[in-house]
């Protein structure tokens, strides 16, 4: 017959050590806190008519933390001329929220043309976008979006999807 004596601190001492690994997995699982204000999130894409083709098709980039004095983010989009004509471009914005609409600022650069630099608000009416295209021919665009260092708020955990439209003159509705 096997007798077996209970001894009680080894219950007490195996309970404060599941204490300590307990607090040590929490401790070392908690997210610390922070005083840096939420960004805003743009995600941009783009669709093209009349005449005119764009890849991709859809979304060209996602910024996730735009806030000011940030670098920003950057896309790039090829446009085609699908015409035997050369094409005069025309470039407009629609958003889903219009709250950042005066806080985002974009650079459109089509290959040697000047750079098309407006607000996110400007931008929702057709605005020229240069040089004009040669008949069947492809130029990349490459688009900038940021939000100045200028901007004091309102840009904090908005988020809104834009969609760069792409039109030739004579064609926008």
């Amino acid at each position: 017959m096997v007798t077996t004596r209970r001894k009680p601190w080894i219950g007490r001492v195996g309970f404060v050590v599941g204490i300590f690994v307990a607090a040590a997995i929490v401790a070392t699982g908690s997210v610390p806190g922070g005083n840096r204000a939420l960004g805003a999130e743009l995600e941009l894409g783009a669709t093209a008519t009349g005449g005119l083709g764009v890849a991709p098709e859809g979304r060209v980039m996602t910024a996730r933390r735009l806030a000011p004095g940030a670098p920003g983010a950057e896309g790039r989009i090829r446009l085609l001329n699908q015409t035997s004509q050369r094409a005069s471009i025309l470039v407009r914005a629609r958003t889903t929220d219009p709250a950042l609409d005066g806080l985002v600022r974009l650079d459109l650069h089509a290959g040697e043309g000047a750079p098309l630099r407006t607000t996110l608000a400007d931008l929702r009416r057709w605005r020229p976008l240069r040089p004009a295209l040669a008949p069947q021919r492809r130029e990349r665009v490459a688009v900038r979006a940021w939000i100045p260092a200028s901007v004091a708020g309102g840009h904090e955990a908005r988020r809104t999807e834009v969609t760069l439209e792409f039109v030739r003159k004579g064609m926008e509705a």
